[in-house]
């Protein structure tokens, strides 16, 4: 087998891809997208429209354009991409929170300690950070802002698509397990009026549910509850699952699942909201988002010792607590929502 220029390129590119997420958050923190929006910048007009030194500007935006996310002509004017622009915080969908919490140090240290996970198939947060991640995160609000808005940035999105499509008339009470500031049980009932909504959470996090609930006009069908979904979950027809149990190893999603089951009505349904992933051999559908799940899959280890998981595998869990799969739905967004029933 011979080893090519191109071979040692890509190699390369592949390693200096830490660089390169650092400076996607950059851009991103520094709004490069809306500063070149509307037309090209010079080093220095840049720096002194974002405050940075005139020499640091240069180096920046030559780096920004060795990656491809800025051009540059001879008289040295940096202008856009239409790359640059999924940055933009008024894009649809916008990549900037997105780009901005990969460069955290919550979310970019730990892979510094990606050897050990894969000797020893355990997280490294309390390693690299000091404390478990989220422990971490109640220690630095600042990075706790950035990874809750990106949260919301993705809820966002995939509630507005679930809504469209999950019929809810046969229901009056859906409870939002784990639903954070209630995104997605509040676009399920502001398309069907007449269900009433639980959100449960931890204490600290209910609060931003109950806010929620006031700025969208929905906080009388609201109830939120500060709990844990380890312990109990409260009793309704309609239970949602949105990026819950990814974040924990199967034994404890077998024991969040089993807590709803126990609530459940033999006519209730669960519904799971994860990550697509691909069978061995089997190819993401055309329209669908690539979200490089089998990285991230890696990164829920490292950070959680959490995991993606296939349908195969959710069925696996399914079956342990006497639930059954009567519905799977791909998302657009590189998602799949799983209905699932009491098993008969």
């Amino acid at each position: 087998m011979k080893i090519t220029k191109e071979d040692f390129d890509w190699l390369y590119s592949q390693a200096t891809g830490f660089m390169r997420t650092q400076i996607l958050a950059v851009a991103a923190s520094l709004r490069l997208a809306e500063h070149l929006r509307n037309g090209g910048h010079t080093a220095e007009e840049f720096a002194s429209a974002s405050g940075i030194e005139p020499s640091m500007a240069l180096r920046f935006l030559r780096a920004c354009t060795q990656i491809g996310l800025i051009t540059c002509d001879d008289s040295l004017t940096f202008k856009s991409t239409s790359r640059l622009q999924a940055l933009h915080g008024e894009t649809p969908n916008s990549m900037r929170n997105k780009a901005m919490v990969l460069g955290t140090r919550a979310q970019y240290l730990i892979w510094s300690e990606f050897l050990a996970a894969v000797r020893t198939n355990q997280a490294q947060a309390a390693s690299a950070l000091g404390a478990p991640i989220f422990d971490y995160y109640a220690d630095h609000p600042d990075e706790a802002a950035i990874f809750r808005a990106t949260m919301q940035d993705v809820s966002e999105g995939v509630a507005n698509e679930i809504a469209s499509m999950l019929d809810t008339s046969n229901y009056s009470v859906v409870v939002d397990v784990g639903g954070a500031d209630g995104a997605l049980v509040h676009s399920l009932m502001r398309h069907n009026p007449h269900l009433r909504g639980i959100v449960l959470d931890r204490p600290e996090v209910a609060t931003t549910a109950a806010t929620a609930a006031k700025a969208r006009g929905l906080a009388e069908r609201t109830e939120a509850i500060g709990g844990d979904f380890f312990k109990s979950v409260p009793k309704g027809d309609l239970y949602l699952l949105r990026f819950i149990l990814h974040d924990w190893a199967d034994g404890d999603a077998i024991r969040i699942l089993e807590n709803c089951r126990r609530s459940m009505k033999p006519d209730a349904r669960l519904v799971v909201i994860e990550a697509f992933v691909a069978e061995p051999g089997e190819e993401i559908p055309v329209n669908m988002i690539d979200t490089q799940v089998p990285l991230f899959d890696l990164h829920l280890m490292l950070a959680v010792n959490g995991k993606e998981r296939s349908l195969a595998e959710y069925n696996g869990l399914f079956d342990k607590v006497g639930l059954r799969t009567i519905k799977t739905t791909p998302l657009d967004n590189g998602y799949v929502v799983i209905e699932t029933a009491v098993a008969r």
